[in-house]
């Protein structure tokens, strides 16, 4: 196997896994039986940052970004992001701890190639083709609904996460045009994530907000900048159309934006989008 720094070796299908990355983990947890995973990070168990949360809470140990803490796990696997702090994958290869930096690639078109390039990893191509299939049929249930509306015009959507919003560039980008939305900071000329403050929500006049919670029943700075009484002019309030979606389904690059895209569509197209899936995955097999 190689990656970045050269060739890595794995001999035998790895029992102790584990990776520096919520999306990783999001993705492990379909991949293998949670027996086979020694660790998961703190962001992997926290609820409002991690769609596994409920998942993580099997695994008996939590570790932060520390190579000590790693290292006395003895994992026979490590998967680190071009990310992942980097005194840290030194440590752990000085520890010579098998470590492979896996680039988890950000585009909603590449989960087939990220999800067999994990399951190659562990030995479990099977599990990998069967959840390519699955987000397979999601995306393509989504698509069928987004063309049945294509004699509409698409909405202008502006995305916020606090109060930046994702424009040109941004894995949010790529979820809005998946649920056939247009992105309205990025007809706006915004490239990545920029702050928006009321002139600038004016001046984008999106016809739909969209707010990147991460706790559903906790408002946020973006809740609060919506609220503002002088922006009551703006298409999207003035509409209510106003929708809050989980963070963590918005922003992981991991198989779960799939399910972003799909609640955007049913904030958009809440008549036309009962075609689509529950919002829950099937378990592994």
């Amino acid at each position: 196997m190689e990656d970045p720094s050269g060739r890595v070796t794995i001999p035998r299908k790895p029992m102790r896994i584990h990776t520096l990355s919520v999306g990783y983990d999001e993705v492990t947890f379909r991949l293998v039986d949670p027996s086979r995973i020694v660790a998961v990070g703190q962001s992997t168990a926290n609820p409002e940052l991690s769609n596994v949360a409920s998942e993580a809470r099997a695994i008996p140990n939590r570790v932060g970004r520390n190579a000590e803490e790693v290292v006395a796990l003895q994992p026979d696997l490590v998967v680190a992001s071009p990310f992942s702090n980097r005194d840290l994958v030194e440590h752990l290869r000085a520890a010579q701890i098998p470590l492979i930096v896996a680039d988890l690639a950000s585009s909603v078109d590449a989960h087939e190639e990220n999800i067999r390039f994990l399951a190659y990893l562990y030995g479990e191509e099977a599990r990998g083709e069967a959840l390519i299939a699955e987000v397979q049929s999601r995306l393509q249930r989504l698509m069928r609904m987004v063309d049945g509306q294509r004699s509409q015009t698409p909405p202008r959507v502006l995305l916020f996460s606090g109060t930046t919003a994702a424009g040109s560039g941004t894995n949010e980008d790529g979820l809005l045009r998946l649920a056939g939305a247009a992105n309205a900071a990025a007809e706006a000329g915004i490239a990545g994530h920029r702050e928006i403050g009321v002139e600038g929500l004016h001046a984008i006049n999106p016809d739909v907000i969209v707010i990147a919670a991460s706790a559903p029943d906790r408002p946020g700075s973006a809740d609060l900048l919506v609220q503002n009484p002088a922006l009551e002019g703006v298409r999207a309030i003035r509409d209510r159309r106003v929708l809050r979606i989980k963070w963590s389904l918005l922003t992981t690059l991991s198989h779960w934006n799939v399910l972003g895209a799909e609640e955007i569509a049913r904030g958009l197209h809440p008549e036309a989008s009962r075609a689509l899936p529950s919002l829950v995955p099937a378990p592994s097999p």
